[in-house]
């Protein structure tokens, strides 16, 4: 599959990029994350629990996947999960402790829930609540053209 129709694949998905709220731990959360991405990998799919201080952070989010998705195709990834590539190359990083001690979920109060899985609520059963609706929706051609203009400088 040549670059530009891989970025297609990778992008032709809907994100979720809400604000939730947890009913149980966090780290129960995070393992029902982490038991879906490892199921989701093959696909590309995967949800990304973060510090909602990064509500603002969609098009960075979606740079930092498309970068993930291509070190994971081209074997240059430091990560197996797509969900942790991403946020290496999200927060700059090259190790996953320090990737999660500056952008990780810092409250249990919320988070920031960036995924491309399809009825992602769905996934955690009733374990989340929205706080705040931020973008569900697919990316529009517009967004792509923009993303394609910014990455041509970041992507590997």
């Amino acid at each position: 599959m040549e670059e530009y129709e891989f970025v297609n694949f990778l992008t032709n998905k809907e994100f979720t990029f809400n604000i939730y709220e947890s009913k149980v731990s966090l780290s129960e959360i995070i393992k029902i994350s982490e038991k879906i991405n490892l199921k989701n990998s093959k696909d590309y799919e995967f949800i990304l629990i973060i510090d909602p201080k990064y509500a603002t952070s969609y098009p960075e989010l979606i740079i930092s996947y498309l970068n993930a998705g291509l070190s994971l195709r081209n074997k240059t990834n430091q990560s197996k999960s797509i969900a942790f590539e991403t946020l290496l190359f999200f927060n700059n990083e090259n190790s996953i402790t320090a990737a999660l001690e500056k952008s990780g979920v810092k409250s249990e109060k919320s988070f920031l829930l960036f995924s491309n899985i399809t009825d992602v609520e769905k996934a955690f059963s009733n374990n989340i609540k929205l706080i705040r609706n931020i973008k569900i929706e697919p990316l529009n051609e517009q967004e792509i053209n923009k993303l394609s203009k910014i990455t041509s400088n970041k992507i590997v």
